[in-house]
């Protein structure tokens, strides 16, 4: 996936695209080992890249509804690059609209309230305004852990 030979990325991108939708629940297992790859794309300058990692990301968004997922998107909030922080941000945001309460577990919460706070604090204007969309939801779905 890292290759700069934009073939081979590709391939690897479109592979983790494929088999993502199918596996559902059974992601889980290679959640970690594939988001490293996949943040890394997220801090390229290459359109091109940014686009397809997107696109995947979006694709495993939409069908594997995972805890996991949460805490990796969290770790890709401190990245130097914006692009990152943006695709991230939105994608914890993607996530907390579609996905049901029940997926979210205790470690996944903690995560995500970690992720709010430094996206509230994050110097790209665009990632401050999704976090606040995301804090809205938060509020809505979990207002027992809101401090007042």
């Amino acid at each position: 996936m890292l290759s700069d030979r934009g073939r081979l990325s590709t391939a690897a991108v479109e592979f983790l695209q494929a088999f993502a939708p199918r596996l559902h629940q059974q992601f889980a297992p290679v959640v970690q080992p594939y988001f490293e790859p996949l943040l890394k794309l997220f801090a390229r300058p290459n359109k091109v890249f940014l686009k397809r990692s997107e696109r995947c990301l979006i694709k495993i968004l939409e069908n594997c509804h995972l805890p996991q997922i949460i805490m990796e998107l969290r770790k890709g909030l401190n990245d130097d690059a914006v692009t990152c922080r943006r695709i991230c941000s939105t994608g914890i945001e993607r996530a907390m609209n579609e996905w049901d309460i029940e997926v979210f577990t205790e470690r996944s919460l903690v995560s995500l309230e970690e992720g709010l706070r430094r996206m509230a604090t994050d110097k790209d204007a665009e990632v401050r305004q999704t976090g606040k969309r995301v804090w809205g939801k938060f509020m809505e779905l979990w207002p027992e852990r809101v401090d007042e």
